[in-house]
């Protein structure tokens, strides 16, 4: 954070170590305002692709930043496969092509936004190994059905695949980078319906076993795509 924010905020009594941690969003908030003001100063904001995006869910590290959030209804946090550590907000912003104040809940991945700016760029771009895909018809048309009907996470021990509201983990953590914090046992093959259960509280797994399968068999033909 930046000198200021740091001495804003140790004002302000905000106990270490969270006072760095909100130094170091204003810190960021401030950046973010100089780019955009620095376009806009070369006369190129209103033709300039931006992307904000987060790159996993709340952290619980308590390193300098002291960790901590909160996900809402959703499980886990940075470095689980659960919703919580994988659904993160993003945003984009070109004032010149796109609208704003819209919103889409289709799903999409990062992996998406190379072929997305592609697209957008109107550059030519071989897109036959690649996991995402160009999000421009969700763009234009908030009616369009989702691009991912499946797809697959891996992350350590961790392994999930979804497949339309339905969504497998093998090996699940809550949230901690050395897998400290283990579901239970029973739950080491836990399914879900993200339509009833976005929370993914209650483990389906026992009675839907077809579908384990299904959705294991799906994760072990991606990995071999991968390979």
């Amino acid at each position: 954070g930046k000198p200021e924010w740091l001495e804003y905020y140790q004002n302000k009594g905000v106990a270490y170590p969270r006072d760095l941690y909100a130094a170091f969003l204003s810190t960021m908030d401030d950046n973010i305002g100089n780019l955009i003001q620095k376009l806009k100063d070369q006369g190129i904001y209103e033709n300039t692709i931006i992307v904000f995006q987060s790159d996993n869910g709340y952290s619980n590290e308590m390193r300098a930043h002291g960790g901590g959030g909160n996900s809402g209804i959703y499980r886990g946090a940075k470095a689980s496969l659960f919703e919580g550590g994988i659904r993160v907000p993003a945003a984009l912003s070109w004032p010149a092509r796109l609208p704003a104040g819209q919103v889409r809940n289709q799903v999409a991945v990062n992996a998406d936004w190379m072929p997305t700016l592609a697209e957008l760029c109107g550059i030519a771009l071989d897109t036959k190994d690649l996991d995402g895909s160009s999000l421009v018809p969700i763009l234009e048309d908030n009616g369009k059905t989702t691009l991912h009907d499946e797809f697959c996470w891996w992350y350590g021990k961790q392994k999930a695949a979804r497949k339309g509201d339905w969504k497998l983990l093998l090996y699940p953590v809550i949230h901690s980078p050395t897998y400290q914090n283990l579901v239970e046992p029973k739950d080491s093959i836990f399914l879900a319906n993200l339509k009833e259960d976005p929370g993914e509280t209650t483990n389906l797994a026992s009675e839907y076993p077809e579908k384990v399968k299904e959705l294991k068999l799906q994760f072990e033909k991606w990995v071999g795509h991968q390979q």
